[in-house]
């Protein structure tokens, strides 16, 4: 269902060099520093909604305005495969 999304994620994450576990299949937690050095930790959770994928990041631990920075980054290299809609939602064709 999401795995073309998760392969995509997988990879995004991956060149932005973040660390991040996948438990269960379409949540992933990632794990950075901030520019101070403090821990900041947040989830991305792949949700199907009619034919689309919506991927929900959320901030687990960590300051909100750096957050905000990292989710910037993460949506400005989906920008190709993403449907514009929100500025705060990413969602990906569920074909995809």
């Amino acid at each position: 269902m999401h795995t073309e999304t998760e392969k995509f994620l997988n990879g995004l994450l991956g060149k932005l060099k973040y660390s991040y576990r996948c438990k269960s299949r379409g949540i992933f937690t990632i794990d950075t520093t901030d520019r101070r050095g403090a821990m900041l930790t947040f989830k991305a959770t792949l949700i199907q909604v009619d034919q689309k994928i919506l991927v929900d990041f959320r901030l687990s631990r960590g300051d909100g305005l750096e957050f905000k920075k990292h989710f910037g980054q993460i949506k400005k290299n989906c920008k190709e495969k993403t449907r514009k809609q929100d500025n705060f939602f990413l969602t990906f064709p569920a074909c995809f």
